[in-house]
């Protein structure tokens, strides 16, 4: 059985980040391509931007109740899935994009560390990492869009599932702080790998 909020503080909600924090995404990832492969620091730097970077937006969180603090590192992120092929395109894509390696390095060391669990095995200590992406499709919606709802709200995910520009809503601090939440969906597989890696 899947553990969707049943260790969430009830006084506790989480809200897609604001126009400001979405702002902040969009310019990370447009500064992102800007810097040359080589450029071994601004890339190392904009990469922690999309966690870390995320905890100083002011959408998502309840700053009135404290929460207990998270467990995992700045680079190491949990994806949670529902029951998909490893070789299913978006899977394939994410893994691709934050698991690049760093350049000019005499070993392989990429950008973050993945995870992955399905979603029936969510437990408390999932909900504590401090890095999440839930990744879905309308293919296989199922639990993992539930989780979405549970944390974003359903308005948050129905705007999302009604736009066909919009794949993506992020949030924090939902269990523990600090904690970044991505939740990643479009209407198939292929479609949503697309935009995974046009956003890279």
């Amino acid at each position: 059985m899947v553990s969707i909020g049943l260790n969430k503080p009830a006084e506790t909600s989480v809200k897609s980040c604001d126009n400001n924090c979405q702002a902040f995404f969009k310019i990370y990832l447009w500064t992102m391509r800007l810097f040359n492969q080589k450029q071994l620091m601004y890339k190392y730097w904009l990469a922690a931007l999309l966690f870390s970077g995320l905890t100083a937006c002011g959408g998502g969180g309840n700053s009135e109740k404290a929460l207990p603090q998270s467990i995992g590192g700045e680079y190491e992120i949990v994806v949670v899935v529902d029951d998909e092929l490893t070789d299913a395109p978006h899977v394939v894509a994410l893994k691709e994009v934050l698991t690049q390696n760093y350049p000019m390095l005499n070993q392989n060391e990429p950008w973050f560390t993945l995870s992955w669990i399905d979603v029936d095995n969510v437990n408390y200590l999932t909900e504590k990492n401090r890095n999440l992406i839930l990744l879905t499709n309308r293919d296989t919606y199922g639990k993992v869009r539930q989780m979405g709802r549970e944390i974003f709200g359903d308005e948050a995910v129905d705007a999302l599932e009604q736009d066909p520009n919009k794949f993506m809503l992020i949030g924090k601090d939902a269990w523990v702080r600090p904690q970044n939440i991505m939740y990643l969906a479009d209407e198939n597989a292929n479609l949503l790998a697309e935009k995974i890696k046009a956003n890279e």
